[in-house]
């Protein structure tokens, strides 16, 4: 996987932009932040009291002028407009932290952004009830302090403009392990730590949204890349478990690594710049969860980087490209792993990370139990995608649409040819018609 944060509106291999660094950046930059299976009942437990809502803050509001001006000034052609349409709502930006679960089923705190559409002074054209809940799976982030509650950040004013402005409400987790998450570790690709959270967050959404007399009934869950795993294990815990108390509209999971398992053992031998970067994410999330992936790091990790490797990730105020720039890893993932471990992983299909990653896998040669979804699902993704292989959204959609359910998936690949989109860019690119693609999916069935 190739990450490169260091440079403004860069991406990060499972599609997040660090800052909206300037308001004058091009129509790609401002979309391009788009970027636990249980089988009980549908029926949460009763005994779950639910989270506890521990600060609830309002950051900014968000004019609905403001937000005009800024995508005219982003992008004069217009283009960018009309795609998304004027904005007819204020925002209120607030700050929420409650209490969730981790993946090993430990107590922990977490944090998320709230935007809620508002009626503008004056305005009359804002929906006086919310349209639907947007429930956003968030993108990689390497920095532990970044909060998506930041009026600044580039994934959070494109939540604003794409759909809090056309009222949508919408709420965005800051994952564990992150911002004000008091969990030491970041469970990436985990899929339920990212479902257990965000479906506290929606909790959490929902009581803020009938305390102002708007709307909780319509939920819709999306995310792009890695939050498109988020997204799909997310829907899939409604489905299994809540689906009286949360009911689900549909899905949008947008260039996910669907089959974790098999993209990994296509990275084994990588030398794609982010490919050790994801790896050592993914594999010290695992192995705080479950701890039989290695009993002493060296195992897993050759030296120098097995010294500290367990804590590298998340950063404190570091940039993947930083990482690399400051050789805290190397490009080769043959560099960062030892040979023995990576041949247990490649030959042994009962090693313990190739158990952990189908375990977090939706499809794949060795999911005996591929999801289903009962409601629509919307699958998008550019199909020379260099960071998440297209294949990821194909496989899902085959596997899908073979069993009867309704599957939505878009290839882009044309569009960035047209726009002369280059490798580097193109996974960036991908996010802008995969996202419009999706609200007009949400738009579509929140009328139905």
């Amino acid at each position: 996987m190739r990450i490169d944060n260091s440079r403004p509106g860069a991406l990060d291999a499972v599609g997040h932009v660090p800052t909206w660094r300037s308001p004058r950046l091009s129509l790609f930059a401002l979309l391009a932040a788009f970027a636990l299976a249980s089988c009980g009942g549908d029926e949460a437990p009763t005994e779950d009291p639910g989270p506890l809502l521990l600060e609830q803050q309002t950051v900014a509001t968000l004019l609905a002028a403001d937000i005009q001006a800024t995508i005219e000034e982003t992008d004069p052609s217009g283009l960018l407009e009309v795609l998304i349409g004027t904005p007819v709502c204020d925002v209120e930006l607030l700050r929420v932290r409650h209490t969730t679960t981790g993946p090993a089923g430990e107590p922990t705190t977490a944090s998320a952004a709230l935007l809620l559409p508002r009626q503008p002074e004056g305005g009359s054209d804002c929906p006086s009830s919310t349209r639907a809940l947007v429930a956003w799976s968030r993108a990689t982030e390497f920095r532990r302090e970044a909060t998506l509650a930041d009026p600044q950040a580039s994934e959070t004013l494109a939540l604003a403009s794409v759909f809090a402005a056309q009222g949508y409400a919408a709420v965005a987790t800051d994952d564990l392990g992150l911002a004000a998450s008091d969990l030491p570790y970041h469970p990436y690709l985990s899929a339920r730590g990212a479902s257990t959270v965000l479906i506290d967050a929606i909790r959490i959404a929902r009581g803020a949204l009938e305390a102002r007399q708007r709307d909780t009934e319509r939920l819709f869950v999306a995310g792009y890349s890695q939050g498109g795993h988020g997204a799909m294990a997310t829907a899939r815990e409604l489905e299994r478990n809540w689906s009286q108390q949360l009911p689900l509209l549909g899905t949008a999971a947008m260039t996910g690594p669907f089959a974790l398992e098999d993209l990994l053992l296509s990275l084994s031998r990588s030398s794609e710049r982010g490919a050790t970067a994801a790896l050592t994410y993914v594999l010290n999330g695992w192995q705080n969860v479950r701890g039989d992936l290695w009993s002493v790091p060296s195992d897993a990790f050759r030296e120098p980087w097995a010294d500290g490797i367990e804590t590298l990730l998340p950063t404190t105020g570091l940039s993947e490209g930083a990482l690399y720039a400051q050789g805290l890893l190397p490009l080769a993932v043959e560099d960062l792993l030892t040979e023995s471990f990576l041949l247990q992983f490649e030959t042994d299909p009962e090693a313990p990370a190739r158990v952990a990653a189908r375990q977090d896998s939706f499809y794949g040669t060795r999911v005996a139990d591929p999801w289903i979804p009962q409601r629509p699902l919307f699958l998008c993704g550019g199909s020379a995608d260099p960071v998440v292989p297209f294949w990821n959204a194909q496989l899902a959609f085959d596997t899908v649409r073979m069993a009867g359910a309704v599957v939505e998936l878009l290839d882009v690949d044309i569009l960035l040819g047209r726009l002369g989109v280059e490798r580097d860019e193109y996974h960036v690119a991908a996010a802008i018609p995969c996202i419009i693609g999706a609200r007009a999916f949400l738009e579509r069935h929140d009328a139905e």
